[in-house]
């Protein structure tokens, strides 16, 4: 249920636009002429989308809108590179986007200076030439499939080098 609840959750940020109250106003919000230009299969689907928001438990609801007026307060450039982001990650192959999600998962789980780690890694990955990227990723790939034992004799390899 978490995973439908984040996947809703960028769902709604990237399919809704924020939605005004409307005052005393007689024309038409942004967010009207948005519905109204809207096709019927799109009006279709964001209503299929707020059925299963709806269901979902109040608690989890408010957590979405707390979510969403994250996502809202960010700055233009920010929110567009995370719909982008998303946008993406969509056009992966399921297979990819699997792994993406467990990848995730466990980050959540890491201690902040874990999480500080992983980042700086990450960073010196992508500063990487597209070689040395390559290089680096046939590597883990190498590591990933070693046994336990082989990893821990290589780690006490290179300890006994430092």
């Amino acid at each position: 249920m978490t995973r439908l609840f984040g996947w809703l959750s960028l769902a709604l940020v990237c399919a809704l636009p924020a939605l005004p109250a409307r005052a005393q106003d007689p024309t038409p919000s942004a967010a009207e002429q948005r519905w109204n230009s809207l096709s019927e299969a799109d009006k279709e689907r964001l209503r299929a989308l707020h059925r299963e928001l709806s269901a979902l438990p109040e608690s989890e609801q408010r957590e979405l809108r707390a979510r969403y007026e994250r996502f809202r307060a960010l700055p233009p450039a920010q929110r567009s590179e995370l719909r982008d982001t998303y946008q993406a990650f969509r056009k992966l192959p399921a297979a990819e986007r699997s792994t993406i999600r467990e990848a995730f998962t466990r980050y959540r789980g890491f201690s902040r200076e874990r999480k500080a780690e992983v980042r700086k890694s990450f960073r010196e990955l992508l500063r990487m030439s597209p070689t040395e990227r390559q290089e680096f990723l046939q590597k883990l790939e190498r590591w990933r499939k070693l046994s336990p034992e082989q990893k821990q004799r290589l780690r006490e390899r290179v300890r006994a080098r430092q």
